[in-house]
């Protein structure tokens, strides 16, 4: 049986009350050591320039991503380059998982 919306908003409170506990690195370092961690992501390609996945680039991909989704000034090309590389790391992740 699905969970009702309160039982999903609790659910959903308990994991990220957790996650907060769990360390106290900020979410930016966090996105950081699982894409060098888990999936031996520390560069992407895009165009002829290599781009590190640092912790001031996860930084921006959250920050960009708030921004978006929970108003204030979104910088429409700042916007796509962030998606572009969103999508370049999704595709390392992809490879990363499958085809190794």
């Amino acid at each position: 049986m699905p969970l009702c919306k309160k039982d999903k908003e609790n659910l959903k409170s308990a994991v990220v009350g957790a996650a907060k506990k769990v360390s106290n690195l900020s979410r930016g370092q966090k996105l950081c050591n699982i894409l060098s961690n888990r999936f031996n992501l520390t560069t992407i390609k895009y165009g002829n320039t290599i781009i590190s996945i640092d912790e001031s680039l996860c930084s921006s991909l959250i920050e960009c991503r708030r921004e978006l989704f929970h108003g204030g000034g979104v910088n429409i090309k700042e916007l796509k380059i962030m998606v572009d590389y969103l999508i370049l790391i999704d595709i390392e992740i992809l490879k990363e998982m499958y085809f190794k």
